[in-house]
């Protein structure tokens, strides 16, 4: 049988290991005289005819299964059938479900020079704590000025690398018309400038040709007329010079049409071709080097930035520390002097105290909302879900019934109880969705009930009533005259109280108690919140009624 609240009840427990009382050993005993019946039945009769009688009486109640009337006064109880609540009660304690600690932010020591008084019950927008900040007006003009220089170091970047873009569309621009212009150079050689000059020669050639032929043809004609005497000496030296004339201007012309070919061209040529390539060379040097430039410019004007980062950052640094050195407080709650130091005179919590940096002065929990850590052992951690509903009373609130609801499981054990391994116990946090109207505090003490099913028109007995043995289940069943007889059932689920009879029992039969029902048992029960929450539903109805 499980018992969900996963504490055993220690008169259970004795009750189940103690064969020694009557109430279980008599059905043994008389199965112990079944065996000899025979011989014992010879003996009586012999001895004595009364003897022989009581035993014969003793062999028929024996015989009939049927206990002695040591029964009759044993405690008893009904078998039930209604709403059965399968809950698991246990121990917890309150905690705010949010709770800030005040330290002091800065980075160096700084003296307390206001504080509030310890436990004090404070609202949003009290003075918690003041810490001397006057160190600290010096540091904050000079993160200014820090600031300062690298904005403008950085916009003095940004002007610079403006311009230097400028620049270099330009040189571009340039550069790329240079590239076009070699271009069209190149192709206006090849394909005009060379043809017309090779042409030119060509014609220069064929006109020379010309006029040398008719130069010697004149020539001819003159040393015949010379011959014949119709005109001067000095006329055909004339034309002789003539005809030497116009073989040397076409010698000369054929070999400009040579120089044309097989130098001036090539030349040209490449000339033209080296200027495109140099433009080309030009552009691309140009384009590298701005490459080159825009990386290292942006590398610089990154580190300016980081420059100015990290200024701004050291000056809000400085300006929150100085905006810490005056703490309020954020919402309504408690304030606590923290714990540390309370040994320590160094550390001491008090006005005029110095602090070092990082160290925790104040605890300051919100009162506006709650939540309920309580530990749940390993054999039944599986039966707790979120979203199950609880109900909790609280120990220093004794007209306190707050409802809850189970917000988180751990998955790990909680480990804090190094000193009892054995023992395994889960966390469970319970969250209270309205907040209380009563005063609470943290760290006050709760008994908290969750549920786990709730199950309908079901049979039920008392846990007293039912008794394990080698894994079966047994109740002892009064009958008429103050006996009883062992009946094996089969149960479900339980509670602290009742335990969930599925077969084997009817309802309105009476079983033996075999332990006294106690609210004492264990601390808690006579006051469970699941008891007080059917009160005050009896109550309410009462009142409605009359």
């Amino acid at each position: 049988m499980i018992r969900e609240s996963g504490l055993r009840n220690p008169n259970q427990d004795q009750t189940l290991n103690h064969k020694s009382k009557p109430l279980f050993r008599a059905p043994e005993r008389w199965r112990d005289m079944k065996s000899i019946q025979g011989a014992a039945m010879a003996k009586i009769l012999i001895l004595l005819a009364v003897v022989g009688a009581l035993a014969g009486g003793w062999w028929v109640i024996q015989g009939k299964g049927r206990s002695q009337s040591i029964f009759a006064d044993s405690p008893r109880a009904r078998v039930e059938r209604g709403d059965l609540t399968i809950s698991l009660l246990q121990a917890g304690e309150l905690e705010a479900k949010r709770s800030l600690i005040i330290k002091n932010e800065s980075d160096r020591q700084a003296k307390i020079i206001t504080i509030i008084d310890d436990g004090s019950f404070v609202r949003s927008g009290d003075l918690l704590v003041e810490l001397d900040s006057e160190d600290l007006r010096d540091r904050l003009l000079k993160e200014q000025a820090d600031v300062s220089r690298a904005e403008a170091d950085l916009s003095h970047n940004e002007k610079g690398m403006e311009i230097a873009t400028l620049k270099y569309n330009t040189d571009q621009e340039s550069a790329i018309l240079k590239v076009e212009l070699a271009k069209l150079d190149l192709k206006k050689y090849i394909e005009a400038e060379y043809p017309q000059d090779k042409r030119l020669k060509e014609v220069a050639i064929k006109l020379g040709q010309e006029e040398l032929n008719r130069a010697e043809d004149k020539l001819k004609w003159t040393e015949e007329l010379t011959t014949k005497g119709y005109t001067r000496r000095q006329e055909l030296e004339a034309d002789r010079l003539e005809v030497e004339r116009r073989r040397i201007e076409l010698e000369n012309k054929i070999e400009e049409q040579r120089i044309l070919l097989d130098y001036t061209y090539g030349k040209e040529l490449s000339q033209k071709e080296n200027n495109l390539s140099q433009a080309e060379a030009e552009l691309d040097r140009l384009i590298k080097t701005r490459e080159s430039e825009i990386a290292r410019d942006v590398a610089n004007l990154e580190s300016k930035r980081v420059t100015l980062s990290t200024a701004r950052n050291s000056l809000k640094k400085v300006q929150d520390q100085v905006g810490n050195s005056k703490i309020y407080a954020t919402f309504t709650g408690l304030v606590f002097y923290n714990q540390e130091g309370r040994n320590n005179q160094d550390r001491q919590i008090e006005k005029g105290a110095n602090v070092y940096p990082r160290q925790a002065i104040l605890q300051f929990p919100d009162l506006s909302a709650w939540t309920i850590k309580t530990g749940v052992p390993e054999s039944i951690i599986e039966k707790v879900q979120r979203e199950q509903k609880a109900y909790v009373t609280i120990d220093a609130v004794p007209d306190a019934l707050i409802e809850a609801v189970v917000s988180k499981v751990n998955v790990v054990p909680d480990n804090s109880r190094w000193w009892d391994r054995s023992t395994k116990t889960y966390t469970v946090d319970l969250d209270i969705p309205t907040t209380p109207t009563a005063t609470l505090k943290p760290g006050m003490s709760t008994m908290v009930e969750i549920i786990i099913e709730e199950l309908k028109d079901v049979l039920y007995v008392p846990i007293q009533a039912v008794r394990s043995t080698e894994g079966r289940q047994f109740v002892y069943v009064a009958e008429r005259g103050g006996s009883a007889r062992a009946v094996e059932v089969q149960t479900g689920q339980s509670n602290e109280d009742s335990i969930h009879i599925l077969s084997g029992l009817e309802e309105g039969q009476e079983v033996l108690l075999y332990a006294p029902v106690s609210t004492e048992t264990r601390p808690g029960l006579k006051d469970r919140p699941l008891k007080r929450r059917e009160q005050q539903e009896t109550a309410e109805k009462e009142e409605k009624a009359a």
